[in-house]
């Protein structure tokens, strides 16, 4: 889960007036985000705990996180994850039925929800905190007994098949999907989708046969925060950890990103009012040294509609975009650099033009003044505050920061990086990691109110859907 890319709104066109008869106002500290204490417990099966007490109110949230996710699929069984964690939250368990877990659940004002991502898959609880010791006995029982009832499981598998028929309704939806398919290429487990006869052909034995695969307590953290006790809470998952044996099983290798790729222009034709467009290509893996500067240049870049050098050309200044922003990504593999507008059809050719022109511009032209980087820096750091002012919410940040393998003390090597960076180091890095001869060009939008945009390259229809 690495740091988010924050869309705080900063004005740099306002740094490039300045008037000498005004002293420069004393330089104020960089915002401070000060970690709270975390407790951390690993049991002798492997399986994780973290705690942060919250007694401001009588609540109680824990967040399950499992290594396996649809990276683990095979290509002829996707869609298997997303079926078998959503039957995990209503197909009940060996002892209940998902109708006996929902009524448990409604009369004491709780919840158990899953989530699934190309990563980690997790179990998510929330109660009162008198109730936490039951709803963790039913959060660990959906994980490791569950029933997947048939009856369940045809729910979910119909709401999937639904889901395909709506996938084509976003234009936004769909330049994301297709520019990661076109990127990291339409079979590769980090863009490739599931279709009716992959969800069709799904069948409960395989979500059974998955988990025993897969499942392991070396694998699952747990993080909590709440009104309850420490020591009892240790005691508790002890208890319901104890036949939750570990079987030492290591998520399997895969084929890693080759960051290779081919510009041009790929144009998704469908009826609209309106163009989505992403610009782009590859970003970076997690641990690159250069992450930080990389994080302050794609903010002045892009990373706020309203102040950033895309933002104030093309949506403040031209005021031909609806919403624009740019985002440089990390992953395990290799993440995607994307810059994000939509337009009217009309000025699609003109807002890819700026694009490539303020990028191209900012590399060669105008390179990322001190005041950008300061304003950068504060909206950043200013965003750890905003974004972890909740005891849960630092706790899962802490997990997830253990689960991808940075250092117990991120948050401050975080901000000190940050801090640390100079202005030449951003500057080195747009030179070094951006590319703005190589762009890819996607666009989703009505073909004849579009235009003609040759002018980029060689256009390149492509298929609404691939799969």
């Amino acid at each position: 889960m690495g740091i988010l890319f924050l869309f705080f709104c900063l004005n740099p066109g306002s740094i490039f007036s300045f008037d000498s008869a005004v002293p420069p106002l004393e330089a104020k500290p960089l915002p401070q985000f000060k970690t709270p204490e975390i407790k951390t417990h690993v049991f002798s099966n492997g399986l994780r705990l973290y705690f942060l007490p919250n007694d401001d109110l009588p609540l109680f949230q824990a967040n399950a996180m499992i290594q396996f996710s649809s990276l683990d699929e095979s290509r002829e069984k996707r869609g298997l994850v997303q079926m078998l964690m959503s039957a995990m939250e209503t197909g009940g368990t060996k002892k209940q039925s998902g109708d006996e877990i929902d009524k448990i659940l409604e009369y004491r004002a709780a919840s158990i929800d899953a989530q699934h991502s190309h990563e980690w898959c997790s179990l998510s609880a929330k109660s009162l905190s008198k109730d936490h010791p039951l709803i963790l006995q039913l959060l660990f029982d959906m994980m490791t007994q569950p029933a997947f009832e048939e009856n369940k499981v045809e729910l979910v598998r119909k709401r999937m098949l639904d889901s395909i028929t709506r996938r084509n309704e976003d234009p936004g939806n769909i330049a994301d999907r297709e520019f990661a398919q076109s990127m990291y290429g339409e079979s590769s487990p980090l863009a490739r989708l599931f279709n009716q006869e992959t969800v069709k052909n799904l069948s409960r034995e395989n979500l059974f046969s998955f988990l025993d695969a897969n499942l392991d307590p070396a694998r699952v953290w747990i993080a909590v925060s709440g009104d309850v006790s420490w020591e009892k809470l240790v005691a508790l998952v002890e208890k319901l950890n104890e036949n939750f044996v570990s079987r030492k099983i290591s998520r399997p290798s895969r084929d890693p990103v080759l960051k290779e790729w081919k510009p041009g222009v790929e144009f998704v034709s469908k009826e609209t009012n309106q163009a989505s467009i992403i610009v782009g290509h590859f970003g970076e893996k997690r641990f690159n040294p250069d992450k930080y500067a990389l994080m302050l240049a794609n903010y002045v870049l892009g990373g706020t509609t309203f102040g950033s050098r895309l933002g104030d050309t093309i949506r403040t200044k031209l005021g031909l975009a609806y919403a624009i922003n740019s985002n440089f990504g990390f992953e395990t593999d290799y993440g995607l650099f994307k810059m994000k507008a939509q337009t009217k059809s009309a000025s699609t050719a003109t807002v890819i033009g700026e694009m490539k022109h303020i990028l191209g511009e900012m590399i060669l032209d105008y390179p990322v003044t001190q005041a950008e980087l300061d304003e950068a820096k504060k909206a950043i750091l200013n965003n750890l505050i905003f974004q972890y002012s909740d005891p849960f919410e630092i706790v899962m940040a802490r997990m997830h920061y253990d689960y991808y393998g940075y250092p117990p003390d991120y948050f401050e090597v975080f901000q000190r990086e940050i801090a640390r960076v100079t202005v030449d180091e951003v500057n080195a890095v747009l030179k070094k990691y951006f590319y703005p001869d190589k762009l890819k060009i996607l666009v989703v939008g009505d073909k004849k109110a579009v235009g003609n945009l040759s002018e980029f390259g060689p256009v390149v229809d492509r298929p609404l859907d691939n799969q």
